[in-house]
Formats: structure tokens, C-alpha cells, sequence
């Protein structure tokens, strides 16, 4: 799974079990999708192994909102397995 990011992986265990059941946050642009909130919630997901997480996908026409300038400005586009460990 391949899913936009805005900020460095949280990849400590959350002190909260039962937020991992809320859905993420995502803003859609065009084919491409970027978590707004709900990081530590993704990395979870992928740390144990799952490929699915429950989204409220959100659009906004016509706007680039900063989230999406911001992470390609600093390079963290992509949302992989490999980032929630603490790489790139």
C-alpha cells in the first residue's frame, strides 16, 4: 500500500487502543491519496500485517491544499511498510 504522507512516522505503540478503530483522514487529488490524520494508525495496520484501513476520503476541486506542497517540498510522498519501520 502506497498512500501519501504529510509527516515523519509516530512509530510507538499508541497509549490509545481504541483510536486505532476510528477511520483516517484522507485528502484525494486526482488518482492520489494523502493522509491527513491517522499515521500511527496506518503504521499499525502495516506493522501488523494488515493491507486495508477504513478512510474518510475527503476532496476539495480545484485547490491544492499545503498538505501535498509540503510533502513533496520535503520528499515524504510515499507511505510505505518500510517508512512506518523508520526509513525512507
Amino acid at each position: 500500500m502506497n498512500i501519501k504522507t504529510k509527516t515523519a512516522p509516530i512509530i510507538s505503540p499508541s497509549p490509545y487502543p481504541t483510536s486505532l478503530t476510528c477511520p483516517i483522514l484522507v485528502y484525494k487529488r486526482g488518482g492520489e491519496y494523502y493522509v491527513v490524520d491517522g499515521h500511527h494508525r496506518v503504521c499499525t495496520k502495516l506493522l501488523g500485517g494488515e493491507r486495508t484501513v477504513q478512510a474518510i476520503v475527503f476532496t476539495i476541486e480545484d485547490i491544492e491544499i499545503g498538505i501535498i506542497k509540503t510533502s513533496r517540498r520535503i520528499g515524504r510522498e510515499l507511505f510505505t511498510i518500510d517508512y512506518c519501520r523508520g526509513g525512507t
